[in-house]
């Protein structure tokens, strides 16, 4: 089995969107660049070989709870307890976040969004 090499993740370039804040009800561009953000490095995979077509069903995206205290709370769609406005939008490959976005809310009820990827976390991963 053939796994994902430095020289792979170097033929990969997404522009990390920069950090944005919004009025609490205005954050949908946000969730849209987050989207494309997403898309791109997905895209990305697919056209440098990391990824086959066939195998982009082992990408996923989950949503955490920042709110949670315990290993427990901390799983993937857990948004309900505890309440929380906090959350981690992950994009993940073989169980590795290879990028996200962080969502927290201030306390004069603004949100922020900031964006990265880790794309070494992809490094001995299976190269399908």
């Amino acid at each position: 089995m053939t796994t994902i090499k430095q020289h792979d993740i170097h033929k990969i370039r997404v522009e990390t969107p920069q950090p944005v804040t919004y009025n609490t009800g205005d954050c949908q561009p946000a969730y849209e660049k987050k989207d494309e953000f997403f898309k791109a490095i997905v895209d990305g995979l697919t056209a440098s070989k990391v990824v086959q077509d066939k195998t982009k069903g082992d990408i996923k995206t989950e949503i955490y709870n920042l709110g949670a205290k315990t290993r427990e709370e901390i799983t993937a769609g857990n948004t309900s307890y505890p309440a929380s406005d906090d959350k981690l939008w992950a994009l993940i490959y073989h169980d590795r976040i290879i990028a996200g976005m962080l969502e927290t809310r201030t306390d004069f009820n603004y949100v922020n969004f900031s964006y990265f990827q880790n794309l070494e976390n992809l490094l001995g991963c299976p190269k399908s």
